[in-house]
């Protein structure tokens, strides 16, 4: 380490107690022990050690197998922090470190590591982007998860490309940065058209519909977005405080199919799927998502051996052959250029942060709890210091 603050030996972390779990029954957050004597992480030549100020979850992100198989994980992996020690490998580079020390910043951890509800953490620069300024730390730790995961259905899976869409220019010094495909959907002249499932009670639908109205990613054309929900009251929050131009009410149309058709609307170019089940197979109809399209879950993918799944989803899985459908499911991973992007747009005010409620570390487990017994797009943000 080039430099370095002082670090305990032991530290206050949130963790799953050392056992064998078996990844067809997920504990979920009952077993999570909050200690005060937890060893503080040692980094590796490549890692930041990060002062954590605070860190938020998911619902599921205890159930996932990467945590299960690691013993003693550390959960919570969206997360905003000061620079405490830098990458020894660093110190032979001539402009040192991108990030350097007492820099605040924010981020999401691989999911093979532990997280951050600890008093420490590591991370690599690639998970990391500059906090921005014009929000809490509080705040910083409720977008990573989300908003990446929007980033990258639409520019790593989705054919869009952010420069291409934006019109801005630079691409030289970052070319494949986002890891967008060039052309695709961002350079037809028809206006884009894009489909988000459980677009109120899923966060990464909510920062979806946030990103495709952005103004800094598409000054010039405006997308047209549906959104569906199943609770009432949530269609004109999605109206009126995302600024979908239609909404897909479950109540009132069981099948995505019979709403587009009835209300007469043209089948879309992409589809982001946060819900999955019965509405991912409804979504591969003609009527929902054009010839060519792109049909992405963050929920399942489509079911492939189980006799009675692949009978429920035969004209599914024909339609993805025969209308050359793109069709994947796909998770989210750390992707600090990204980042760096949405951290700009947070600053613009075009994203924001989407929380449920601030806890201190110490009632971690009573949160994870509370959260996976509510039904709610907001994160639960931990508070390490």
């Amino acid at each position: 380490m080039t430099e370095e603050n002082f670090v305990p030996e032991n530290m206050q972390a949130l963790h799953l107690p050392p056992l064998d779990y078996d990844p067809k029954k997920p504990p979920g957050a009952r077993p999570l022990m909050y200690e005060t004597g937890y060893p503080a992480p040692v980094p590796s030549p490549t890692q930041y050690l990060l002062k954590v100020q605070t860190a938020s979850f998911t619902r599921d992100e205890l159930n996932r197998p990467e945590t299960l198989r690691r013993r003693a994980a550390i959960p919570a992996h969206a997360m905003c922090g000061q620079v405490i020690c830098t990458p020894n490998e660093d110190q032979w580079n001539q402009d040192g470190p991108k990030f350097k020390i007492d820099d605040d910043v924010f981020g999401l951890l691989s999911w093979d590591r532990d997280g951050a509800a600890a008093d420490y953490t590591l991370a690599t620069e690639n998970e990391l982007a500059f906090k921005p300024k014009n929000i809490t730390a509080a705040e910083a730790a409720s977008i990573p998860l989300g908003a990446l995961t929007a980033w990258q259905a639409f520019f790593r899976h989705g054919g869009l490309d952010p420069y291409e869409t934006s019109g801005l220019s630079g691409r030289a010094e970052t070319d494949g940065a986002f890891g967008g495909s060039g052309g695709g959907h961002g350079s037809s002249n028809s206006p884009l058209r894009v489909l988000v499932t459980n677009a109120w009670e899923s966060d990464v639908g909510v920062h979806a519909i946030r990103l495709l109205r952005s103004r800094t990613l598409f000054p010039n054309t405006r997308v047209w977005i549906c959104g569906t929900c199943s609770l009432p009251g949530h269609a004109a929050n999605i109206h009126t405080q995302l600024g979908a131009d239609a909404v897909i009410d479950y109540t009132s149309y069981p099948d995505a199919t019979e709403a587009f058709l009835e209300n007469g609307w043209s089948p879309v170019d992409i589809v982001l799927d946060c819900i999955g089940g019965d509405t991912l197979r409804q979504v591969h109809s003609p009527a929902v998502v054009k010839d060519g399209g792109v049909v992405l879950s963050i929920c399942q993918s489509v079911p492939d051996g189980n006799e009675k799944a692949a009978k429920e989803w035969e004209a599914a899985k024909a339609e993805i052959r025969n209308r050359k459908l793109t069709s994947k499911f796909f998770d989210v991973e750390p992707e600090g250029k990204a980042l760096a992007w949405i951290g700009q747009l947070v600053e613009k005010g075009e994203v924001r942060g989407n929380i449920d409620f601030v806890e201190d570390l110490l009632r971690g487990r009573e949160a994870m709890l509370r959260m996976e017994e509510k039904r709610s797009s907001g994160r639960i943000v931990l508070r390490a210091n």
